[in-house]
């Protein structure tokens, strides 16, 4: 799917290839690499309304004999009405991305096409009765990647009465739409209305699913983030004991206003890190299918080992001193910068997420630049969307490295000391050169990409030392 966006802070036009497994975004400062970031986030973040573009396949749920929908009719054949509608309501949604006043953004257009799963035909969406209590009708769909997605609780005797025929065994697809054809045949109006919003809510959910994967986003904030997520939750507390305090016949200590002066105002990247940085804890109790990269992270880059604390602290040891944990602000500034990266991948990172990081760069040595490249490249390689904005050339050339090394047999890429899982396919990444207001397609080769302005800056480096050197030798 591309995303366009225009008139978005600096940049004047760009659009963006999310169909991509990696997106790179490189560039001067200030050419408006954050400013895509942050909204491509925000995209996947908000999810509008889309009742009256899914009433009609709603009906067909209802209506047909086999209670069942094609998903890649849904969205070949609402495609333009689909994508228009979210683009829409995501343009109205967008300064509150960036905690701003939406005049800034009333000249901004954001536009959404060529969506490739709707050239696909899709798994088949349905309806059917299930067990439960009072009786369960649920929306499901089967076909790859299957998911259930939806429940809506029906008072209903017909349900009563086949979640007891269940027990005696599995019924065939054709009970299950018989089951389901009877029920609705005597469903009260009420529950009827209540059933057709929640499954329209249910198949709303299934198209973003499809459309936006879940997204996680890791702002060059994040330091920050890491330091003074616990301070800056005291301060939202302490708001709020005030607010409960506040004589609300003073105009001047009005709930409103009191939260206009002390609240602060976060971006969305900025918010949801807070808030995941304050329920550590919880967050922590099990850890996840992909923790071998957190693991990987910590012993390839950090040097040691993230843990986190009962209170919800996240903490630091250096490897062979784990009874000696470091709080973050002590810390290392490599630590601080992807110890939320490495809680990520151990504990929250699922299948086809898409991960968004802001200059993975940021306070790292150019060894573990390299080392960083590597493992979001594997993280590519084991079905994780990733989009990085970077200035360094220590990462692009690493990337380069890697795409070359897509063509090599395994054991030669072996020998020169890669594991060929972190080698990336050409094909599947997007590169694009932010540059004179606008974001410009970078082709990638066989062989890797060049980013025009960060090799400028070498040549021209490269070609002062030469004279320098020249100078210093005459």
């Amino acid at each position: 799917m591309f995303f366009r966006a225009q008139n978005l802070g600096p940049i004047r036009d760009a659009e963006i290839d999310l169909s991509k497994d990696l997106v790179v975004l490189a560039g001067p400062n200030n050419s408006g690499k954050t400013y895509i970031a942050w909204s491509v986030y925000g995209l996947h973040r908000s999810r509008p309304a889309l009742n009256v573009v899914l009433d009609r396949w709603v009906r067909q749920l209802l209506e047909s004999p086999e209670h069942a929908i094609d998903l890649g009719d849904l969205f070949a054949q609402g495609e333009g009405a689909l994508l228009e509608s979210i683009a829409t309501e995501y343009k109205s949604k967008l300064h509150l991305c960036f905690a701003a006043e939406s005049t800034y953004f009333s000249a901004v257009n954001v536009s959404l096409r060529d969506v490739d799963l709707l050239k696909r035909s899709g798994p088949i969406a349905h309806i059917s009765g299930l067990a439960a209590t009072l009786g369960i009708s649920a929306l499901r769909t089967h076909g790859p990647g299957s998911t259930r997605i939806g429940w809506t609780i029906l008072v209903d005797d017909h349900f009563k009465t086949f979640f007891n025929a269940m027990k005696e065994g599995a019924p065939t697809p054709a009970e299950l739409q018989a089951a389901t054809t009877s029920a609705l045949t005597t469903l009260a109006t009420e529950h009827r209305k209540s059933l057709e919003g929640d499954l329209s809510s249910g198949l709303q959910s299934l198209v973003y699913s499809v459309l936006f994967p879940h997204c996680t986003i890791f702002p060059a904030e994040r330091i920050a983030v890491n330091i003074f997520a616990k301070e800056l939750a005291l301060k939202r507390t302490e708001l709020v004991d005030e607010l409960v305090d506040a004589d609300l016949d003073d105009q001047s200590s009005a709930p409103l206003e009191l939260v206009r002066r002390k609240a602060g105002r976060y971006p969305w990247p900025i918010r949801d890190s807070l808030k995941t940085a304050n329920d550590l804890a919880n967050l922590s109790k099990e850890k996840g299918p992909f923790a071998a990269l957190a693991d990987e992270l910590e012993s390839a880059v950090l040097g040691g080992e993230i843990a986190v604390s009962e209170a919800g602290e996240m903490l630091f040891s250096l490897r062979g001193e784990t009874d000696r944990r470091l709080q973050m602000h002590l810390t290392a500034s490599v630590v601080k910068s992807l110890s939320s990266l490495v809680f990520y991948f151990r504990y929250l990172a699922r299948r086809g997420d898409f991960i968004i990081v802001d200059e993975p760069e940021l306070n790292l040595h150019p060894d573990n630049q390299r080392k960083l490249t590597r493992i979001l490249a594997k993280a590519v390689g084991l079905g994780f969307k990733v989009m990085i904005s970077t200035h360094s050339d220590f990462v692009l050339r690493e990337l380069n490295h890697l795409i070359m090394l897509s063509k090599l047999p395994e054991g030669e890429a072996q020998a020169l000391g890669y594991d060929p899982r972190f080698a990336l396919d050409p094909k599947r990444l997007g590169v694009y050169l932010f540059n004179e207001q606008h974001a410009y397609p970078v082709p990638v080769e066989e062989t890797g990409f060049s980013i025009k302005t960060i090799d400028d800056v070498v040549s021209q480096l490269n070609a002062d030392e030469q004279r320098l050197y020249a100078r210093l030798s005459d």
